[in-house]
């Protein structure tokens, strides 16, 4: 593999990958690009936008000529918070990026914002990645259904290998228990 795009979005079950990405890889040949997306209406929010207009919470559902337009304005954040916001993300990113540089990885960080799977799908065409690698967060049943899955949604967008990792979790509930 020469790139391996390595979303995480602050959870210890998204965390749980990296490892086995050391395992899996010959750090010679391989360059690690860790991403964490910040979700759209948030980081509009962060950016001291104000009053939100109701069509920027929900930029990623509406028509691609509309989204486009959100789009753009995602991309003009410059507020303060934002930049508290993407500064701490960086950092985050960036220990984790010194645990694969001391492996002998080549390691790089980015902090994007939009609807998580759409802007992972999309980064990985961009950067050309080989492969994504990601944890899933093990949920299953009702809470599945409920929360939706970004790793699912990245399956099904990306024109790219995804590596999926569910990590090991003890059952919440007897369902849960069941579906094991």
């Amino acid at each position: 593999m020469r790139k391996i795009l390595l979303p995480l979005d602050g959870s210890p079950p998204s965390e749980a990958i990296i490892g086995k990405i050391a395992e899996l890889f010959q750090a010679s040949d391989t360059e690690i690009v860790l991403l964490t997306v910040v979700d759209s209406s948030e980081a509009i929010m962060r950016a001291g936008a104000g009053d939100l207009h109701p069509l920027a919470v929900v930029g990623s559902t509406l028509p691609a000529t509309v989204s486009a337009v959100i789009g753009s304005v995602r991309a003009e954040l410059k507020g303060p918070g934002f930049r508290e916001v993407r500064a701490e993300l960086q950092a985050y990113l960036g220990r984790h990026a010194e645990t694969f540089r001391n492996k002998g990885f080549r390691a790089r960080c980015a902090v994007e914002v939009g609807d998580a799977a759409v802007v992972i799908s999309d980064y990985a065409r961009q950067q050309d990645a080989d492969l994504i690698a990601m944890s899933t967060h093990g949920r299953s049943g009702v809470s599945r259904l409920e929360l939706g899955s970004v790793a699912g949604d990245v399956v099904k967008m990306a024109h790219r290998p995804v590596l999926l990792l569910r990590p090991q979790t003890e059952p919440t509930s007897d369902i849960e228990e069941a579906e094991q």
